[in-house]
């Protein structure tokens, strides 16, 4: 494990890690904070980003680490994209990993991970399970906190549907998935029947999915655009962003908020601007933030408006309770306290 103290304030533009790209960011509290991303790189803070750790597994430099889970400051798990999929999980504060999960099916690509209590899911990109069995999209949960794995855990999800031709995910900042548990969950007892997922889906054709129903979406039908994350507030309100990866500054169709009269996601009356890979919420002070390669902006009436912010552009996002932490391309990694976002 290497020590090494970033130069300047909380920003990470170190020596070798000036190349990676950070696309998997958590935070346990103000203090604690692990990242993730390209070269199979892997890194965390104890002290609110002064130093960082670097607690990459041995002999997987070549993966790309989308996403990340953190369960305590000892306990993550970290979910690579690309070929020959997998994840690992650390119970010893990334001292050592285990491969928890392999996936080498040729053309598989995860997109991104999400956990509630034990329960955790992964999402990837469609596929055929036969040549002759209709396209689903590539599902795997666990139930016990990421120690083992199964397919047959959701057929009760992956059944219930069928993608469109082209319709796909994008393994952006791993926030187009999203679990909820209907009811009280019980720690003791957990019941995978009452944990709900949302979904959003892009590509040739944008949806929106809980649960397994299904609701068009209005994006644009291209191969990079359509909804890349979505964030959701305790009191159920939803903001959706995305756009055109390759078009990075077009504004029209990047985010989408959730209108509590007629329960319909509708276009942002002032949106970000331009496309947009992360988006987080912080229920003080009704604040959301959504960052992408050309910038960030900041809304407080949940989604309606939007207004840039002077921090530059990242690729993914989330809050601790005083902190907005930001990671992004050319090893980019930012904390910025609540009272200075304005």
């Amino acid at each position: 494990m290497r020590k090494f103290l970033l130069i300047g304030l909380l920003v990470g533009m170190i020596d070798s890690f000036q190349a990676q790209s950070y696309r998997g960011i958590v935070s346990l509290n103000d203090s604690i904070c692990w990242v993730s991303g390209s070269k199979g790189t892997v890194l965390k803070t104890e002290d609110g980003g002064s130093t960082w750790d670097t607690l990459s597994p041995k002999g997987f430099s070549t993966k790309e680490f989308r996403d990340i889970h953190l369960y305590n400051p000892k306990t993550a798990l970290v979910m690579s994209s690309g070929d020959s999929a997998v994840i690992l999980k650390t119970t010893d504060g990334g001292n050592s990993w285990n491969v928890v999960h392999s996936n080498n099916r040729p053309g598989v690509f995860y997109d991104a991970m999400d956990a509630f209590g034990s329960f955790m899911v992964i999402v990837g990109d469609p596929y055929r399970p036969t040549p002759s069995s209709p396209r689903q999209f590539d599902f795997m949960a666990s139930s016990d906190s990421g120690d083992t794995w199964s397919k047959s855990f959701t057929n009760n999800w992956a059944g219930l549907w069928e993608p469109d031709s082209g319709e796909a995910l994008f393994a952006a900042s791993g926030a187009n998935l999203l679990l909820s548990y209907r009811g009280t969950f019980d720690p003791l007892h957990p019941d995978f029947e009452k944990l709900s997922y949302s979904l959003v889906t892009g590509g040739l054709q944008s949806a929106h999915y809980i649960s397994g129903v299904r609701t068009k979406l209005p994006y644009p039908f291209c191969p990079t655009c359509g909804p890349y994350a979505q964030a959701r507030s305790a009191n159920n309100h939803l903001v959706v962003v995305g756009g055109n990866y390759l078009k990075p500054g077009e504004r029209q169709h990047v985010a989408l908020y959730l209108e509590a009269l007629t329960h319909e996601l509708q276009w942002s009356n002032t949106p970000p601007g331009g496309y947009r890979s992360g988006v987080a919420y912080c229920s003080r002070g009704n604040l959301w933030v959504c960052t992408g390669t050309n910038g960030s902006d900041i809304s407080r009436d949940d989604g309606r408006t939007w207004k840039p912010l002077s921090i530059g552009g990242f690729n993914a996002c989330t809050f601790s309770q005083n902190y907005l932490w930001l990671c992004g391309n050319k090893g980019q990694v930012k904390r910025i306290a609540l009272e200075d976002i304005k």
